[in-house]
């Protein structure tokens, strides 16, 4: 009996809390709570700052300046919002921050013994960096030899190079930080922003907009690669580069996909468009390259592609006996500008034009030969062209074209086999007229043995027409002059 009136006055003591609560509501129009997080701004410098302490300390005698340790009492404090996003698998224990969510000015790398890095520091993620013990290093692609590849960057010159964070090791070289230290140095703050992507163009690649996410418009994948996935080739190790075009400045660039990423085996698209990304250095800072988020991020959806006219005319079984044109270069002077025989040597951009040059190695056999690279030219940019004289193939038939190529490491530098029917022959229209590509001829690739000369095949030009068709050799450099390679160019002929 005393146990039901207990039960009898605990319902009855619910039902007037029930009553209570219900009464306090007007209608059932109920609102989610709105957290909001306050950001306690803990930073005292920036990103730009922490870079700039080894431009400070720099010299070009001693690598060891090429990175900066903080104390371990240093008050240094920086702020970034996060743009990587390891999700996919297409970062790899690397954190990416940029000092603003618009319009950036740094970017720099944060290197991380963790991988899904995401599920804490997720995309426009705010965090801080307590840089005290920790180290700061910059590269861009002039790695000496062992021990650990010495770095031999230069971060006063034109190169665009990249800043990384991380625990400084022996011999100058840079760790991860551990994962069981990350909180030590990094908090996350509750606040995450839409990032803003800062639109740029490949003129724009330098040490300020490198590790910042970026959009880049008006590309599309160059011709040999279309047909590849983004990293599922057999040949394919760790990264895969494929090579982009900016139909707006004609200039080639790499986007870079690792194979461990969740999209490798998706084929590149064929079309025109856009994409947004992390704008990096490749494996060993050597090449610019974009990282994708995620393929969501690259929309290539116009068919209008920017390809230069093709003519293949394939090659001929035989060259014919009488000469149209033809140069061994050996009435050159060596070290000069090639110069003569109705030849146009033309600096696009840079410095270096084609050379007169004999190597005296083991490919010196043909003698002098025309060379050009740009390594430790110093120059951000080199295009150099070598165009012929007019030839006439309208008064015969039956041309060909042979040429021999050699080459010190293209190190992704390129040289191209173009022609032109429209070009008025004055060095201020060649990057007005049209030139097309002739892609039966070899050239000579990276892979290639240094010291042998790689024949072009015999090229059929019988399905050319004009009376002034010219053929350029051009050479584009990578964009980085420590390692640029060199191209050699001997014993050209067209024959009928």
């Amino acid at each position: 009996m005393y146990k039901t009136k207990s039960i009898l006055k605990f319902a009855i003591s619910m039902l007037f809390i029930i009553a209570a609560f219900t009464a306090c509501v007007k209608d059932d129009d109920f609102d989610t709570p709105q957290i909001v997080f306050e950001d306690n701004d803990i930073s005292n410098s920036s990103i730009t700052a922490v870079k700039n302490s080894i431009i400070q300390d720099y010299d070009n005698t001693d690598p060891s300046t090429l990175i900066y340790t903080f104390s371990d009492n240093s008050d240094v404090v920086i702020s970034g919002y996060v743009v990587s996003n390891d999700n996919s698998g297409n970062f790899y224990k690397k954190l990416i921050i940029q000092d603003k969510i618009e319009n950036p000015t740094a970017g720099i790398e944060i290197d991380i013994d963790l991988r899904s890095l995401y599920t804490k520091y997720n995309f426009g993620r705010k965090i801080y960096v307590k840089m005290a013990g920790l180290s700061v290093a910059y590269f861009d692609g002039a790695q000496g030899g062992a021990p650990n590849y010495i770095n031999q960057s230069n971060p006063t010159d034109n190169v665009p190079g990249v800043y990384k964070i991380g625990i400084r090791g022996e011999d100058f070289d840079l760790n991860r930080i551990s994962a069981t230290k990350i909180d030590d140095y990094i908090v996350r703050s509750g606040v995450t922003e839409s990032i803003v992507p800062k639109t740029v163009l490949t003129t724009d690649f330098s040490d300020d907009t490198m590790n910042t996410y970026v959009k880049m418009e008006n590309l599309q994948f160059n011709l040999e690669e279309i047909g590849k996935t983004f990293a599922g080739e057999a040949n394919d190790q760790y990264d895969a580069e494929r090579i982009l075009k900016s139909c707006d400045t004609e200039t080639n660039f790499g986007l870079m996909t690792s194979t461990f990423s969740s999209f490798k085996s998706i084929n590149i698209p064929e079309g025109k468009g856009f994409l947004t990304a992390v704008l990096m250095k490749n494996y060993r800072e050597e090449n610019t390259v974009v990282v994708l988020n995620s393929v969501d991020e690259i929309d290539f959806s116009n068919s209008d592609r920017c390809d230069p006219i093709i003519l293949d005319c394939g090659l001929a079984s035989s060259a014919g006996n009488t000469t149209l044109f033809s140069d061994d270069f050996e009435t050159q002077t060596e070290d000069s500008p090639i110069s003569g025989n109705g030849w146009t040597n033309y600096i696009q951009e840079g410095s270096q034009s084609w050379e007169a040059y004999s190597s005296g190695g083991t490919n010196s056999s043909l003698g002098i030969s025309a060379r050009i690279g740009s390594y430790q030219s110093g120059d951000t940019s080199t295009v150099a062209w070598l165009i012929s004289p007019a030839i006439n193939l309208d008064a015969q038939t039956g041309e060909t074209l042979e040429f021999k190529t050699s080459n010190s490491y293209s190190d992704d530098s390129r040289l191209e086999l173009l022609f032109s029917t429209d070009w008025d022959g004055t060095e201020e229209n060649i990057t007005n007229a049209t030139w097309g590509i002739l892609p039966a001829a070899y050239i000579v690739q990276n892979d290639d043995f240094y010291g042998d000369w790689m024949d072009s095949g015999i090229v059929d030009l019988s399905c050319a027409e004009g009376t002034s068709f010219y053929i350029a050799f051009k050479y584009t450099g990578s964009g980085n002059s420590s390692f640029d390679g060199t191209y050699e160019l001997d014993e050209i002929e067209i024959k009928y």
